[in-house]
């Protein structure tokens, strides 16, 4: 239909799950994060710091928040933290669109 015209989609494949202790092996740009404690968890995507600008700590610190925990919880021995990565494309990256 021509409302979907303008319609534009990308997809992320998220892939090699690695768990880490040391937040320090983290990549801002590389890595998407997942902190899990307690029943809780929170995700964010690799491009997600790059877009707003932060940091690695600031990176931590925002993926405990979206999992609804302290700011600090990746300093807790007893916080989970998983990397991965994404390949990201789109219909743009396919050549479907100009």
């Amino acid at each position: 239909p021509k409302k979907y015209r303008r319609l534009r989609w990308k997809c992320r494949c998220l892939h090699r799950r690695n768990y880490w202790t040391i937040a320090e092996k983290v990549s801002v740009g590389t890595h998407g994060l997942v902190m899990k404690r307690q029943g809780r968890s929170g995700l964010l995507l690799p491009q997600v710091p790059i877009e707003w600008g932060w940091d690695r700590k600031t990176f931590l610190e925002q993926t405990c928040g979206k999992a609804g925990m302290e700011r600090n919880c990746w300093k807790d021995p007893a916080t989970l933290i998983y990397t991965f990565t994404a390949i990201v494309f789109s219909e743009k990256s396919l050549g479907m669109i100009p």
